[in-house]
């Protein structure tokens, strides 16, 4: 039985669907004739008119701010350090409220739709009435070049991968949008816009990425995405478990995500989860949805709410750069180990408040026999060559290689340190290609 009271063969958690009949927007004739309405009440009455004018007047004060050029926010903090760039300043503690997060990652989000339901231009009127939609968000960007990349979930845009558009935070142009590559077993998939003047005049930036191996239990994190496909909207939650390997509905392979508690609905999906310091750590991808139950005759509602789940963002930036540096053709890496935490006791880190596991193997190929592996070693760190630096990750998790499969390429070396029989070790191995579906 698993935690839902539900034998394991019998469930699975949805990908986060989408309706395809999303909140009534009205038609530009209804517009039309609603402003001739309020034209003629405003001439019936003096006040009407003047109301009027004063809330045009506020409104277009309130278009030039969010729509203007620079958003300065300053969060008071009991530290004078601050994380600054051309839009954003943010405490580095992360002690800022959750809307100054917010307002710096939602600068990096997007809404993301595939698959116009009718032919012809896709304009703003008509962007939010896809057959599916949901979110992405900007993982690198060039803003004189007008070029962006996206990450977003593969199963927003699956049914359409020629005819995908992208929204811009404070844009209302729709931008078309390439996609580059994906990997439907991780859920990922990287759209390119390149050459574009929405972007070069956009105030959108690129997301800072933060390490999701640091994710605690209880950290407060808030989800920008798309919702019922009614444009940008920000929850909060928490973590309410850092890793939980599931089985997501159409895919045959188990899952590592994280749990969170936020409020997601259909248009979430493909969306960034943020930390207090508007850091991404993970794209939301699923949740445990609604179903219909028979028993006894009779059927009722098994509800399941604040159960949703978010690829962590190692996995998924580093899965996304991987697409674009292979040409769209994503490769993980192996090093004939796999890993387990150890019989030991877990401890506590005091200044992180993470649990900190021993780690040894749990099986080892012929090769890294050879070069040293013994049963029951203590795996300390290990380290690859990145970008022409040296990559050093202290091992605290059997998730840790696997965080950075996507970023150590075919071929290169990794060395790691380890404790054999409490004597330091190291040895290298030989990293090798695997493929990714």
């Amino acid at each position: 039985m698993n935690e839902f009271g539900f034998e394991d063969s019998e469930y699975s958690y949805s990908k986060i669907p989408y309706d395809d009949k999303p909140i009534v927007r009205d038609d530009p004739g209804t517009y039309a004739r609603r402003r001739k309405r309020v034209s003629e009440q405003a001439k019936a009455s003096g006040r009407a008119g003047k109301t009027l004018t004063v809330i045009v007047a506020i409104l277009l004060v309130v278009q030039i701010v969010f729509g203007g050029l620079l958003i300065r926010l300053f969060v008071i903090a009991n530290t004078p350090k601050v994380v600054s760039n051309s839009n954003i300043s943010i405490s580095t503690d992360g002690s800022g409220e959750s809307w100054a997060a917010a307002t710096k990652a939602k600068l990096s989000a997007v809404c993301v739709g595939a698959k116009p339901k009718t032919s012809g231009e896709v304009t703003y009127s008509n962007f939010f009435e896809m057959k599916s939609s949901g979110a992405g968000v900007i993982i690198d960007l060039d803003k004189e070049g007008g070029n962006v990349t996206i990450t977003t979930c593969y199963h927003v845009v699956s049914i359409d991968t020629t005819k995908i558009y992208v929204l811009l935070y404070g844009s209302y142009t729709p931008i078309k949008a390439t996609l580059v590559g994906y990997s439907s077993e991780y859920d990922i998939a990287v759209l390119k816009i390149t050459n574009n003047n929405e972007v070069r005049g956009s105030v959108c930036m690129k997301a800072d990425i933060a390490n999701s191996a640091e994710v605690c239990e209880g950290d407060s994190v808030i989800a920008i995405g798309n919702p019922l496909a009614n444009g940008f909207s920000v929850t909060s939650g928490i973590i309410s478990a850092p890793v939980k390997n599931i089985y997501v509905e159409d895919n045959p392979n188990e899952m590592r995500v994280m749990q969170l508690d936020a409020a997601i609905n259909p248009g979430n999906s493909g969306g960034g989860l943020f930390n207090r310091r508007g850091e991404l750590v993970g794209i939301v991808n699923a949740k445990s949805m609604d179903r219909l139950v028979y028993s006894n005759g009779s059927y009722s509602i098994d509800s399941k709410e604040g159960t949703s789940f978010a690829i962590p963002s190692n996995i998924a930036v580093g899965l996304s750069r991987n697409i674009v540096r292979n040409d769209g053709n994503p490769i993980a890496v192996t090093i004939g180990l796999a890993f387990n935490v150890g019989t030991s006791q877990d401890s506590l880190d005091a200044e992180s408040g993470r649990l900190v596991s021993v780690v040894t193997y749990v099986t080892k190929t012929q090769s890294a026999v050879n070069a040293g592996c013994k049963d029951n070693d203590v795996v300390i760190n290990f380290s690859y060559v990145f970008g022409g630096q040296t990559v050093v990750v202290n091992v605290t998790s059997a998730y840790d290689f696997d965080d950075h499969k996507f970023n150590i390429e075919d071929g290169s070396i990794v060395t790691f340190s380890v404790l054999q029989n409490n004597i330091p070790k190291t040895f290298q191995l030989t990293a090798t290609a695997i493929s990714v579906s």
